[in-house]
């Protein structure tokens, strides 16, 4: 598997640059308090600047940072339609000194990807393949780097554990894309369709940003949102415990009544799913993943979890959201792949006869799509030729 696949997932996000303004200076917005630049420029460093590659890394300083002091930063492609794609990237998550050690596999501490990697990086992200419904959108592309699913706002100080020293970790996640969702506002005040869309942990970041971008987007007529190789089973105790030094419960976007008044131990992936669909019933709220996926499984293990019980759990889950939910919809693929939207086998996933691609290229347009999952061979690894392009 390609490195970017491993450790961090790209989120893109579809900007647009609506309105103009005749010089290199931003303009004020018509939506009043905002700036915005020309069709073509993005907003850095207080200048609309062209962008000189396919990708442009945006430093937002300020409180940002990554979980060792790194600086953050996140990366935009500008389209040529008025569609904005927003991805969130997988970089693990940490609660004690041993999952946060320094060199810990489960941990990316960093913005590990450049411009280049985004450049040749396969699936949703190849934008010279004719048949990616993405090819012509504006993408942002979120790292995570703060071990938090991008829902932290602490400086957590976790004492010694077994061989691991004490450790000081920035759990600023939630801080990072606050500015980076405020860049979006900034430079792309009103797309015509935006995706929200993230793979891994990405998607779980994802599910506690995408309100809060609907919340800013009133006038947005068409939403999709994508959580790829993610069902959000984790234990309670996750939930409840190991997460309070990340500060995340007071991130919870309290403007829905029901997530206001809900007590911690409520904030289930599933109940901020349910919750976030009822607030915004317009729109599609999908899922895709496979029926065993390992890193998943191993996930839920790493929580205090166990492997043989992650199957069932997420049966559980795709019913329960299936049933509260109306908008919500699902695709569930034979094998124990980790991670697809941005691998090659984007383009050749199968599932009782409903191409990944195309599913998600209806959902990219608006269209109705159903529900569908593998109902044989379930725990078998499809045998894929992961072409380069096409």
């Amino acid at each position: 598997m390609h490195r970017f696949a491993r450790s961090s997932l790209c989120l893109l996000g579809t900007l647009l640059a609506g309105a103009s303004c005749s010089s290199n200076n931003p303009s004020s917005a018509a939506d009043g308090g905002e700036t915005s630049c020309p069709n073509g420029m993005f907003l850095i460093d207080g200048q609309c600047t062209t962008p000189t590659s396919p990708w442009t890394e945006i430093k937002p300083g300020g409180s940002t940072t990554c979980m060792r002091g790194a600086p953050y930063s996140f990366f935009v492609h500008q389209g040529t339609t008025s569609k904005l794609l927003i991805y969130f990237a997988f970089g693990g998550f940490c609660y004690n000194a041993q999952l946060c050690a320094v060199g810990a596999a489960n941990c990316v501490p960093t913005v590990n990807v450049n411009t280049s990697i985004l450049g040749n990086t396969s699936g949703m992200f190849d934008l010279n393949r004719s048949d990616n419904p993405f090819k012509d959108w504006s993408w942002v592309y979120v790292p995570e780097c703060t071990a938090d699913f991008e829902w932290g706002s602490n400086v957590a100080n976790y004492p010694a554990m077994g061989g691991s020293p004490a450790i000081t970790v920035n759990h600023n996640g939630f801080v990072n894309v606050t500015a980076v969702r405020n860049w979006i506002y900034e430079n792309f005040p009103s797309p015509d369709f935006i995706f929200v869309s993230g793979s891994s942990g990405g998607a779980d970041a994802a599910v506690m940003h995408y309100p809060y971008l609907r919340q800013h987007y009133t006038n947005v007529p068409s939403w999709a949102f994508l959580a790829d190789s993610s069902f959000g089973v984790v234990t309670q105790q996750f939930l409840t415990t190991d997460t309070n030094s990340w500060g995340s419960f007071a991130n919870r976007p309290t403007f829905i009544p029901a997530i206001a008044n809900a007590s911690q131990s409520q904030m289930t992936w599933d109940f901020s799913e349910i919750e976030s669909a009822k607030y915004y019933p317009t729109g599609s709220l999908s899922e895709f993943g496979t029926s065993y996926d390992l890193l998943e499984s191993v996930t839920y293990q790493i929580m205090g979890g166990s492997i043989a019980d992650w199957h069932g759990l997420m049966e559980t889950h795709l019913q329960n959201v299936s049933a509260q939910a109306p908008n919500y919809r699902y695709l569930v693929a034979q094998g124990t792949d980790h991670i697809v939207l941005n691998q090659p086998s984007f383009y050749e996933y199968q599932v009782n006869g409903t191409s990944l691609r195309d599913w998600v290229a209806n959902l990219a347009s608006g269209q109705e799509v159903s529900s569908s999952q593998c109902t044989s061979d379930c725990m078998v690894q499809p045998q894929l030729s992961n072409p380069d392009g096409g």
